[in-house]
């Protein structure tokens, strides 16, 4: 099993500085939107359906922002809460 390390990135405010809570992280097989510790969408890089977590999860109005931002484009499922970290553990192990 191989481990694949992840590019960290963040997401960038209206006037364009990095927001330190609303990371990106790039693995092989995509990118996860991370709000302050917490996996909440995911998109590949290839195909067009991105995921994010169910509707009954409260988003913030910054969160759910950075959300629609960074799925624009996308037809979105949604997914239980864990399963895009869940996702994300096994795309770095490299399982």
């Amino acid at each position: 099993m191989t481990s694949n390390k992840p590019t960290v990135l963040y997401m960038a405010s209206l006037e364009g500085n990095p927001v330190h809570n609303q990371k990106v992280y790039s693995t092989s097989s995509g990118l996860y939107l991370v709000s302050y510790d917490v996996f909440v969408a995911y998109k590949p890089h290839t195909g067009s359906v991105g995921a994010c977590r169910g509707i009954k999860w409260d988003y913030s109005k910054t969160t759910a922002r950075y959300v629609r931002l960074f799925l624009h484009g996308y037809s979105v499922d949604t997914l239980p809460i864990n399963d895009i970290q869940a996702m994300y553990e096994h795309d770095v192990k490299g399982g």
